[in-house]
């Protein structure tokens, strides 16, 4: 099923439609996985929608854990990556990541070998002595092994500035679209981090999200409410950013861009986490400063 979210900016009624700063969303990229008919069904739908409402086309990039995901499939092929697969359906502890992980029986159904594949000739075609040392590392230890450090960086850094925007760009070609901004879970995630640490500078302090007066903490798990309820959970207790903090950050950013409305077209997988961040938002904007003046009405609407 698809989904269209929409987010229509209601601090100023009197605002006019030429006015207005919009930017359109169309789905959801997860690196390294196939591109569905449901997913060009719903390309489509965001094309004919600002076709008829203009605005700037956008895409959410699902980068999180791909150096790790492609690092894996150097060393083990297919078979361990269907492995890395089931290790994180196994552990899953989020009901939101557990709906967009596939089934276990069909993760063959869901990775694009030709994108590893791409991945692997780019790495290939660019640095031989971090070829031979994909093929020789510990998988396991890749991360956080003092002695894999460079050769993950590196690897890290070609994925985030070549690898995946060729990538992107691929897909794009399917969709048949020439200008789009992209927007990474990556960076998003981060950004979450820089949000809720002791900032440092001037304009981190006025935008940090610790001024929230609700904001609390328990161990390393963060919460935007004294009551520490799911809804308002961002951060996990393994110190982990949530959906709903990433897609918060996400609204952030859009709002500091100077968006003031904004459609979103989603899969049904991605519906609670939408859900979630809605709530939180709603919860908690009026008193963020990254969000003051810019308040903005969900409405949730499906095909």
């Amino acid at each position: 099923m698809t989904c269209l979210y929409n987010y229509n900016n209601y601090n100023n009624l009197s605002e006019t439609l030429q006015s207005e700063k919009i930017i359109i969303f169309t789905g959801h990229f997860d690196v390294g996985e196939k591109v569905t008919d449901e997913l060009i069904k719903l390309n489509k739908s965001a094309l004919e929608y600002i076709s008829n409402n203009g605005g700037d086309l956008a895409i959410l990039i699902g980068d999180i854990g791909a150096t790790e995901k492609f690092a894996t499939y150097v060393k083990g092929g297919l078979g361990e990556l269907v492995n890395l697969y089931l290790e994180r359906i196994n552990n899953c502890k989020s009901i939101c990541i557990e709906n967009q992980l596939p089934k276990k029986e069909k993760i063959l159904n869901v990775i694009d070998e030709n994108q590893y594949k791409k991945m692997w000739k780019t790495v290939l075609e660019t640095d031989s002595t971090l070829t031979k040392l994909l093929k020789t590392i510990d998988i396991s230890k890749f991360k956080e092994d003092i002695k894999y450090k460079e050769a993950y960086e590196k690897l890290n850094n070609m994925m985030i500035k070549t690898i995946i925007p060729k990538l992107v760009k691929d897909r794009m070609k399917i969709y048949r679209i020439n200008k789009i901004k992209i927007y990474s879970e990556r960076q998003l995630r981060n950004l979450v981090t820089k949000r809720t640490r002791n900032p440092k500078k001037k304009i981190e302090k006025k935008l940090s999200w610790k001024n929230y007066p609700n904001f609390s903490m328990d161990g390393k798990a963060i919460y935007l409410s004294k009551s520490k309820n799911n809804i308002s959970k961002i951060v996990s207790d393994d110190g982990v950013p949530l959906c709903r903090g990433i897609l918060l950050a996400l609204y952030e950013k859009v709002s500091m861009e100077g968006y003031n409305r904004a459609t979103e077209f989603y899969l049904e997988k991605h519906k609670r986490s939408l859900d979630l961040a809605k709530t939180l938002y709603l919860l908690v904007a009026k008193k963020l400063p990254s969000f003051e003046n810019k308040k903005l009405k969900f409405n949730f609407q499906s095909d």
